[in-house]
């Protein structure tokens, strides 16, 4: 996808290096496509693994644009080959962005591969006989890239050039800094490789590098067919009747955002609980996700399980910032082992430090966006959601206005906080002797609750079967309930919440939560009327092999 091409008898190194960044492209999405589809979990837009993988293609196109410079201009400037080409690629970047906006919608292409190397063929052209000072200019302009972020360059007209303080939201970025100086190396580099080249010429006969040369020849054809075929053949797959598809059908809601994540927000914390083990004077860090564009968004406060810490759940906060969400969770006093509990006494104080945590980070919203002023306006003042996993389903049920038992004089613990308007639990509370009876009749909030056949619940017995998973769906709709039901589904996703253990990572089980918890947020906290009727027509069965149940207790 280089700009212009040299006159000479084509070189087939050249050629074969870009054929190999091609089909490297082509593996990335490939893979890219599976996830969107539904048929791989990968994180493309936060696993290193992923982000590495995405730079080193990047890297290899952009330094042989540089290279490509000056071989075409060994033997003088074609301005007819240089233009022709130059034109090409701006068509071809045009039909990005008007394919990927009709795909992705607001996640559309404005400035990705394509747009960068028209740009770049005509700033790198300048200096195809600079020598040493393209070589400085390219050094140069990728530290200042890496170390200065600005917040005017966070203008929709000036995000092209990079310098952002985020990654806009977009499925293909390349913006001119820091990527024009990897350009302006390949330039330095150029006469060099040339000087190799020649020396090489008429050596390189080997199949796979003509293979390789072949696909580089046609680089640009190849990038702007690959993906329409891979997206048609495996939309094909995912219709076919079969269920292969798996969770494809799950609910996607909106298209994912560009996302921001801080965990430098720090509250004094309110409480001053006196109970042994307990400090009287102590920090409140939050690990805050949120969309980088529009709002105020609904808000999500997520109390996270036992001596845990918000790190274990930023797959689920990730996802939920995704779709619309800010997301706050609160680093708990017994967070990291920090307080190890001796008994009811001291656990019953930790969780009321825990529902002051969760009452605190509404009372100081105003200091948190003072602290972190880009989620100003951001947050939906009148939409508050609690969420928790393990024993912060128990935290999140206080907050909401359940009550519980002491455990130790039968009085009733509730909490003062009125202000959360729906409920998520991730794991069933179980049958423990700090709930009383008929604890759902005392829910006043939309709730969604998942759990799994293996999940043991708050203190409860490994393995319980489903039956003894249904209370939540047993006291009648005085408000609306949801409980997720997955077939081996474990209190911690295999792994991915909460704690690291030794069972398989449940990637797929993870999937089905966050879509359909998403769908129950969107129905019942933003009013979307196609998020009800998704919940009330899926058939979570049918399109997860019979591993998933979602019941329903509507008024």
């Amino acid at each position: 996808m280089s700009a212009a091409s040299p006159t000479a008898p084509r070189l087939v190194l050249v050629d074969a290096l870009r054929g190999f960044a091609i089909v490297l492209m082509v593996i990335y999405h490939f893979c890219f496509d599976l996830s969107f589809f539904g048929l791989a979990n990968w994180d493309f837009y936060n696993d290193p693994f992923w982000n590495n993988f995405r730079s080193v293609i990047v890297s290899l196109f952009v330094f042989i644009v540089g290279v490509s410079l000056v071989l075409a201009t060994a033997n003088g400037f074609n301005a007819r080959s240089y233009f022709r080409r130059l034109a090409l690629i701006i068509a071809g970047a045009a039909a990005v962005s008007l394919g990927s906006w009709l795909m992705f919608a607001e996640r559309f292409i404005f400035f990705g591969i394509l747009h960068f190397i028209a740009v770049a063929s005509v700033i790198g052209l300048l200096f195809v006989r600079t020598g040493v000072v393209s070589l400085l200019v390219g050094i140069g302009l990728i530290v200042t890239a890496n170390s200065v972020q600005l917040e005017w360059f966070d203008q929709p007209a000036w995000q092209w050039v990079g310098l952002m303080t985020f990654k806009p939201p977009t499925e293909d970025y390349v913006p001119l800094l820091p990527w024009l100086g990897v350009v302006l190396l390949g330039v330095y580099a150029g006469p060099y490789v040339l000087a190799v080249l020649q020396q090489r010429a008429g050596n390189d006969r080997s199949l796979m590098l003509r293979g390789l040369a072949f696909g580089g020849r046609h680089s640009l054809l190849i990038y702007l067919l690959h993906q329409p075929l891979l997206i048609g053949a495996l939309w094909l797959f995912t219709a076919l009747p079969s269920g292969a598809a798996d969770i494809t059908a799950l609910y996607r809601g909106q298209p994912p955002q560009g996302i921001g994540y801080n965990r430098a927000v720090v509250l004094d914390a309110a409480d001053a609980d006196a109970a042994d083990g307990l400090p009287t004077d102590r920090r409140l860090p939050l690990s805050i996700v949120f969309p980088q564009q529009g709002g105020p968004y609904p808000l999500i406060v997520l109390s996270h399980g036992t001596f845990s810490s918000p790190q274990y759940y930023e797959r689920i906060m990730f996802h939920w910032a995704g779709q619309g969400y800010v997301v706050i969770t609160p680093q708990h006093v017994d967070a990291n082992f920090g307080v190890q509990p001796s008994g009811y006494a001291t656990m019953q104080a930790v969780t009321m430090t825990r529902v002051a945590d969760m009452s605190q980070v509404l009372d100081e919203l105003g200091s948190i966006e003072q602290q972190l002023p880009a989620l100003a306006g951001k947050i939906d003042h009148d939409h508050y959601i609690a969420a928790g996993h393990s024993i912060g389903t128990q935290v999140a049920m206080l907050v909401t206005g359940m009550k519980y038992r002491t455990g130790f004089d039968g009085s009733v613990v509730q909490a003062g906080e009125n202000r959360y308007d729906a409920l998520v639990l991730i794991s069933d509370p179980g049958k423990m002797r700090l709930m009383p009876l008929e604890l759902w009749r005392a829910s006043t909030v939309p709730t969604f609750m998942a759990t799994g056949t293996d999940d043991y619940g708050l203190m409860g017995q490994r393995g319980a079967a489903a039956e003894a998973q249904s209370e939540i769906l047993s006291a009648g709709a005085a408000v609306a309930r949801y409980r997720l039901l997955l077939d081996g589904g474990d209190h911690y996703f295999g792994g991915l919440i909460q704690k690291d253990t030794a069972t398989a990572p449940d990637h797929q089980g993870l999937a089905i939560f966050n879509a359909t918890s998403t769908a129950f947020l969107d129905a019942y906290v933003k009013g979307s009327r196609v998020a009800a009727d998704w919940l009330a027509r899926v058939d979570l069965p049918q399109i997860t092999a019979q591993r998933a149940q979602l019941q329903a207790e509507t008024p």
